[in-house]
């Protein structure tokens, strides 16, 4: 197909520019900096910290401290009001949503830059895939990547939330190519509801048959997929080629449960990608993901630094064996934002890292890409105390031991459980967008309530120490991403 050519050929330069910055990853990233600070030293935020495009990494790091989501809330809920020139000196083309910490969704902006930087990274992958395994260029591609079905909605300040459809995440081009080249038109998406839409996805998807190649994020949702036919995927898609989805961390039992269900397919696992930036990219080649050097600024935290030496690390300066916390710089305004993710360094490249997705930071639990962050669940649980008048009783939340659903383990002393006690939860959950996005899709069920008994604190503190936890360090949780809890708190 020429649309394959097409597109084979506009990604290469974005490879050959990656492979490029990995001789010297080094110079690249410092590259990288200097274009953003040169691009946004007139914002607000450039002239509080007196940046400039001259600096150096050491003093652009002694200029600008370390920040997560909360610290920079005030000057993004600025730029969501409407006004210019707040985190960058571009404007604010959109903002799109991901899960926060204490409040139910944050709003990342996203500029002309940060889409380049994505579409730099999306390109060398693409390109890599297309090198790696030539027969996806002989027939159509399937790919999911913004939720299905999102209504359209505005900040106060009248700035689009949420891309319309799943080519904006690419370029011009490539978004006219997608439409020869994908096999679901982006108006699925826009269908009145769930089930529609996934009844209408699976009707195109029965007539491509020539399909070689998907990209989906979590495995869960492509064999969710499947069970809606019942033909079998190689009766589907005789010749489908390439899988892309995530594979590391919480998402590994589910990679290989769709590698059984899809066999002579290869499964390729997803680089580290978020909504607020790309962090890795896997390249076939080398076998592993890569940083992507020439999109964003990287730095790196050692894992088991204690917060009083938290010394920042660049590209190469990792070290095989380590695990590292992630700080990305980007051109949306995040600056040396530490989004929350860990990474082990598998080995080295030449200069150039290869990193492993290892899981979420802070007690974060991610079975289908739900995202829960104990501070979120805190609050909700904190809420449904106040409604039931569970007072100090013992509220925790896990995954159940199958990974279907969250159970909540609550002491309720002699009464019952609430017949509303469940559907309460979830609806304070799925304020959580990608909560509410892995039900709506039926990925995870709805919550669980197990009565837990009277000594229920004692039973938790004495499996926190059998899990490695000094007595005087466990706290209480309101939500604990370690299954097993079930079987041990039950009366």
């Amino acid at each position: 197909m020429l649309a394959h050519f097409a597109w084979k050929s506009l990604c290469r330069p974005a490879y050959r520019r990656l492979l490029s910055a990995m001789r010297d990853p080094h110079k690249a990233q410092e590259k990288v900096l200097a274009g953003l600070l040169q691009k946004n030293a007139a914002s607000h935020f450039g002239k509080t910290h007196s940046l400039h495009p001259r600096m150096s990494v050491r003093e652009f790091q002694q200029s600008v401290a370390v920040s997560t989501y909360e610290d920079l809330r005030p000057l993004i809920e600025r730029a969501a009001g409407g006004e210019p020139n707040v985190l960058t000196s571009e404007p604010v083309l959109m903002f799109e949503t991901s899960s926060g910490s204490t409040s139910a969704a944050k709003l990342i902006p996203y500029t002309r830059s940060l889409r380049a930087e994505f579409q730099e990274a999306i390109r060398a992958w693409i390109y890599d895939l297309y090198v790696s395994h030539s027969a996806i260029a002989r027939g159509r591609h399937y790919w999911s990547i913004t939720p299905l079905h999102r209504e359209q909605r505005k900040t106060s300040g009248s700035i689009p939330i949420g891309f319309d459809d799943d080519a904006e995440y690419l370029g011009r081009v490539e978004q006219w190519l997608s439409s020869k080249l994908f096999a679901v038109p982006a108006s699925v998406g826009k269908l009145p509801d769930m089930d529609a839409c996934l009844a209408a996805t699976r009707e195109h998807l029965r007539k491509a048959r020539d399909l070689r190649f998907i990209s989906v994020w979590s495995p869960s949702f492509l064999e969710l997929l499947l069970d809606g036919f019942e033909e079998s995927p190689a009766e589907l898609w005789p010749d489908l080629t390439v899988v892309s989805c995530w594979g590391d961390a919480a998402s590994r039992s589910g990679y290989a449960s769709l590698q059984k269900r899809l066999p002579g397919v290869k499964l390729q696992a997803k680089g580290l990608l978020a909504t607020e930036g790309v962090m890795t990219i896997p390249l076939e080649s080398l076998g592993g993901c890569v940083p992507c050097l020439h999109s964003h600024f990287y730095e790196f935290v050692r894992a088991d630094a204690s917060h009083g030496d938290a010394e920042t690390l660049l590209c190469d300066e990792l070290e095989a064996g380590g695990e590292y916390s992630i700080l990305m710089t980007t051109g949306g305004g995040l600056w040396r934002y530490r989004i929350g993710d860990r990474v082990r360094c598998v080995r080295l490249e030449g200069r150039t890292p290869i990193l492993e997705f290892v899981g979420k930071e802070d007690g974060v639990s991610d079975l289908k890409g739900e995202k829960l962050n104990p501070h979120f669940v805190g609050r909700a649980l904190d809420a449904l105390r106040l409604k039931h008048h569970l007072g100090t009783a013992f509220l925790m939340l896990t995954p159940s031991d199958d990974g279907a659903s969250y159970t909540l383990l609550a002491e309720l002393g002699q009464r019952p459980a609430p017949s509303s006690l469940s559907t309460d939860l979830d609806e304070l959950l799925q304020e959580n967008p990608h909560y509410q996005y892995c039900r709506e899709l039926g990925q995870l069920d709805a919550v669980r309530i197990v009565p837990v008994s009277a000594d229920a604190a004692t039973r938790y503190l004495q499996r926190s120490i059998a899990l490695g936890q000094r007595a005087g360090d466990v706290k209480p949780a309101a939500l604990h991403r370690e299954r097993g809890w079930e079987a041990w708190m039950k009366p």
